[in-house]
């Protein structure tokens, strides 16, 4: 699915439990205020498979940079990450193997 964020702060999750196999979850935040960057800090992840990974773009669709690039995956918190520009464009995928 698709999720749209303009809060200054909040967050967002797969929920509880495993995860389903075939998705494609994308999150995009861009602030109400603007001229502003965007930090994300990952304060959870475990992702066992290392096919399935949370990827961020530097921009509001996934045409944008990555700032990750590869993505993340595993269960090893990444550091914080800063966009550019007023806009960060989250993407989770995972593979067709069950988790």
């Amino acid at each position: 699915g698709n999720l749209t964020l303009t809060a200054s702060r909040g967050s967002f999750g797969d929920g509880d439990g495993n995860y389903l196999s075939n998705l494609n979850c994308h999150w995009t935040i861009i602030p109400a205020v603007s001229n502003a960057n965007v930090r994300i800090s990952i304060s959870e992840i475990d992702i066992i498979d290392s096919s399935d990974k949370v990827i961020l773009y530097d921009g509001d669709s996934t045409n944008s940079a990555r700032l990750n690039g590869e993505g993340f995956t595993g269960q090893i918190l990444p550091p914080s990450m800063t966009s550019s520009g007023p806009s960060l464009h989250v993407q989770f995928i995972s593979d067709s193997a069950d988790v």
